[in-house]
Formats: structure tokens, sequence, C-alpha cells
């Protein structure tokens, strides 16, 4: 069961991570919607070359991207009203 939960977690990182990277060169909707792609099309291809689709990988994939899209909201509007 631990692998499972690791891969959780992994999947959450890698959204946040490019979430964050995305957040830095494209607009919000365009980065947001990219990485949930990005995460999509890898389950899809796991349902046929790899562990197979996992819903709860999609939920983690949208957790880090959540989070990544928070951080960065809170970052915007810490610059600005300084």
């Amino acid at each position: 069961m631990k692998i499972k939960e690791e891969d959780k977690i992994k999947h959450i990182l890698w959204s946040f991570w490019l979430t964050a990277v995305a957040l830095i060169f494209l607009s919000e909707p365009v980065s947001l919607f990219l990485v949930f792609l990005i995460g999509f099309f890898k389950e899809v291809w796991d349902r046929y070359y790899g562990s197979g689709f996992c819903l709860y990988d999609l939920f983690g994939n949208m957790i880090g991207i959540l989070m990544a899209f928070m951080t960065y909201v809170v970052l915007i509007w810490s610059f600005a009203l300084t």
C-alpha cells in the first residue's frame, strides 16, 4: 500500500512544479489547462502501456495544480501590496 501512497505524492509534486514553471511562462488559464492535459494523457498512456488508468492519480494532479496556483496567487498579491 505504501507504493500507491508514494505514487500519489509524486503526482502532487510533479503537478505542483509543472504548474509553477508553466505559470512563469504562460497565462494562468493556459498553464492550468496544459498541466491538467499532461496528467490526463499520462493516465491514458498508463491505461494502455502502464499500470492502468487511475482516477486517484488525476485527483493527485489536481491537488498539485491547485496548490501551485494558490501559491502563485499569494505571491502575486504579496508583491502587489508592497
